[in-house]
């Protein structure tokens, strides 16, 4: 099965999909937090003053460490994964 069939890779892209569209409707919301609580304004700054297409390359670089940490996380095969001669010579008939 390919890796983005998984349906636990599915979700976890729909869900950090999610975030990343919340994140990019919520620039707004990070300056006036920005405003408010200015012990932390450089987050928010940085949360709230980046471009659109900058907010989906982030969530696109956690998407790729979410994928390979699944990956990671799943038992390694086992056993000889090469084909035999015979599934072999099927392929080329």
């Amino acid at each position: 099965m390919n890796s983005t069939q998984d349906p636990a890779v599915q979700v976890t892209a729909a869900i950090i999909f999610a975030l990343a569209l919340g994140h990019s409707f919520a620039a707004k919301q990070f300056e006036r937090l920005a405003q408010r609580y200015p012990k932390h304004a450089g987050l928010f700054h940085l949360a709230g003053e980046v471009e659109v297409e900058v907010v989906f390359g982030f969530w696109a670089i956690v998407l790729a460490l979410a994928m390979a940490a699944q990956r990671l996380a799943q038992p390694p095969l086992t056993g000889n994964t090469w084909p035999t001669k015979q599934a072999a010579a099927s392929l080329h008939r």
